[in-house]
């Protein structure tokens, strides 16, 4: 489902002569959802109070914390008007610019596919904790191959991220890419990259048989079907890399053990052959 949302960055502000300031809190919003949320940092303030160095150090703290309490009353209101208009106008309200130490960037708009708390998340490690400064990931990177190839091919529509679980909580996977038909999954997509910093034997074996046992639960659980479920994945390769041949056979070892279907990540025509049938 696509929410039309708006939201806020909250901005510490303690000179206003200067304008300068510290993100440290994002507020969302998306009326016809009845969801109004937010993420304010309520620990990690060494990055403000270095940015800030003069003030007292626990003043962002008190700061933080006043307007979280304020943010979350009026979460509070939301819940009980439970109108999309009065929700969108407790927005603006709880945002629009104050005299303070705390203002909130201009609002902005945006169109959310998927899970709005997961969203709201991404929003802030993006805004206070500059998650778009770090490098991605090898499994990342696949992850980003894969959607560009669902997308080429009119099949991103198709598929969502998901936090999947047995009904015993003793397992949580995040896939990237679910297919959904009257709350069943029906196709899940994991790519998964074992060239991760200076791979060894060990940490190989080791990633195999922890996404291999997490399937094979979740396959016990009913949750996900063995032929409903590939794993692209992408090994370390090269003859600098031969001595890691054992290990990689023992991972591929592993997930046959456990019923889980691996594909080369390069090879667009299996993935697409998989992908395509919704």
């Amino acid at each position: 489902m696509t929410h039309q949302v708006v939201y806020a960055v909250v901005q510490f502000r303690p000179y206003r002569e200067t304008e300068e300031f510290a993100n440290v809190g994002v507020v969302l919003c998306a009326p016809k959802a009845g969801f109004l949320d937010y993420r304010i940092e309520t620990t990690r303030f060494s990055r403000v109070t270095g940015f800030f160095s003069e003030l007292d150090v626990k003043l962002p703290r008190m700061v933080a914390k006043f307007v979280s309490d304020e943010l979350q009353r009026v979460q509070e209101m939301s819940l009980c008007l439970g109108q999309p208009d009065a929700t969108l106008r407790l927005f603006h309200e709880a945002t629009k610019a104050k005299e303070g130490l705390i203002y909130f960037s201009q609002a902005k708009p945006a169109l959310v596919d998927g899970d709005l708390a997961e969203y709201l998340e991404k929003l802030y490690q993006h805004y206070v904790h500059h998650s778009f400064a770090k490098q991605p990931s090898a499994t990342e990177k696949l992850e980003t191959a894969v959607r560009q190839l669902l997308e080429q091919n009119d099949l991103r529509n198709y598929y969502k991220a998901a936090d999947l679980g047995d009904p015993m909580g003793l397992v949580k996977a995040k896939v990237p890419f679910i297919h959904q038909k009257d709350g069943m999954n029906m196709r899940a997509i994991r790519p998964l990259s074992f060239v991760f910093g200076k791979p060894t034997p060990n940490k190989i074996v080791d990633e195999a048989e922890q996404w291999a046992n997490r399937f094979k639960r979740l396959f016990g659980a009913g949750v996900l079907t063995p032929e409903r479920v590939i794993v692209p994945v992408e090994f370390p390769g090269g003859r600098e890399n031969q001595t890691l041949t054992p290990a990689v056979n023992e991972a591929i070892k592993v997930f046959s053990d456990r019923s889980v279907t691996i594909v080369p990540a390069d090879d667009a025509g299996q993935i697409l052959a998989f992908a395509s049938k919704v």
